[in-house]
């Protein structure tokens, strides 16, 4: 699969119920009660001047989805999900070096997320593949989270 075959673009207000559809398959598994309450918020969270949800599709086929806040100085990753059978063929480095390009040209300088604190397989993913730093651990809501953050260079 070269990147040619692949297409990133934003997610219209018609087709936020598709993206919601997707995140809540890739999340089908792992579905605990804050993301879920965000999977369900989303189409009034697409409503914000600042949210934008992308999607990156293989021809006609939805492969992953990003749910971001643009704010001043920073971007927030609220939801990114990669459909099961695109895993591991670089499509979450792809949709972040759009989101990076994004960045660059609004001029903002930071990507942030937070994942749960256990997940530290992918902690180690978002760092050594992807080029995040590790920050602070938080608890909300009984649940154990890590943020992550990206420093974008102009």
């Amino acid at each position: 699969m070269t990147d040619q075959n692949f297409s990133i673009r934003l997610v219209e207000q018609g087709m936020v119920h598709e993206a919601r559809a997707f995140l809540m398959s890739v999340f089908a598994s792992l579905l605990y009660e804050e993301l879920l309450r965000s999977l369900q918020e989303l189409d009034k969270r697409a409503l914000r001047a600042n949210c934008e949800i992308a999607a990156m599709f293989l021809q006609k086929e939805m492969v992953a989805c990003i749910q971001v806040e643009w704010y001043n100085e920073y971007v927030h990753v609220n939801l990114f999900g990669v459909h099961q059978y695109y895993r591991g063929k670089g499509i979450p480095r792809r949709m972040l070096t759009w989101l990076e390009e994004e960045c660059r040209r609004r001029r903002v300088a930071m990507i942030e997320f937070e994942t749960l604190e256990d997940w530290q397989t992918r902690h180690r993913f978002y760092e050594r593949m992807l080029g995040f730093i590790k920050g602070e651990s938080f608890r909300r809501n009984g649940v154990q989270y890590r943020k992550f953050r990206k420093f974008i260079t102009p």
